[in-house]
């Protein structure tokens, strides 16, 4: 009985799957109506017979081959302010921000001291140099975004590359944007772990 039921089900979803909502409900109302039957709990019980369910259906061998019903996907929402999404801020050159003849080392030539192998590598390098070395304060991402342009490099989604520095190393602090901080973790990576070129 329960094959036949399968096969039946397999049918009416084969006939059904392209149909709107709409005109599923009617289906259903007409075969409810056609056969006098009234959809309750106790039609779908049986005393000593298990009936098909969907998970058992979907691993039937009877219906695998059957195509799966289309599904939607719903777009999702940010749940972001307006004004802080990556992708809507722009980075802008901070022309006064002296890299090359401030007295100390220049940026270039720091940054060559260290085998930088990622974004991550180059966040700290940059932001270790603007504190440590030439003493900049109040570090925000267009500091970033200038030494980035400064070195040549392609510049990454700033924000979330700075996140993931933060997430996956802890090396930066990036609870104020405006005032970015090179963590204990990121001064103990530039002064004892990054390998240097030799």
């Amino acid at each position: 009985m329960i094959d036949k039921e399968l096969e039946a089900i397999v049918k009416c979803h084969e006939l059904m799957k392209d149909l709107d909502d709409d005109s599923k409900l009617r289906v259903f109302k007409y075969l409810l109506d056609r056969y006098n039957l009234v959809p309750t709990n106790s039609a779908f019980e049986s005393n000593n017979t298990q009936q098909p369910t969907l998970a058992s259906l979907e691993e039937s061998e009877v219906i695998e081959d059957a195509p799966k019903p289309k599904t939607t996907r719903t777009k999702k929402t940010s749940s972001k302010p307006k004004g802080t999404s990556s992708s809507t801020k722009s980075y802008s050159l901070i022309t006064s921000l002296n890299l090359v003849s401030n007295g100390k080392e220049s940026l270039k030539d720091f940054y060559t001291k260290y085998q930088v192998k990622n974004n991550m590598d180059r966040n700290i390098v940059i932001l270790y140099y603007l504190r440590r070395v030439i003493g900049e304060e109040n570090l925000g991402v267009n500091h970033i975004y200038t030494c980035y342009k400064h070195l040549s490099q392609k510049v990454p989604n700033i924000y979330q590359s700075l996140l993931d520095t933060k997430n996956r190393k802890g090396w930066v602090d990036t609870s104020n944007t405006d005032d970015l901080k090179v963590t204990v973790a990121g001064e103990n990576y530039i002064e004892h772990e990054i390998a240097t070129k030799s």
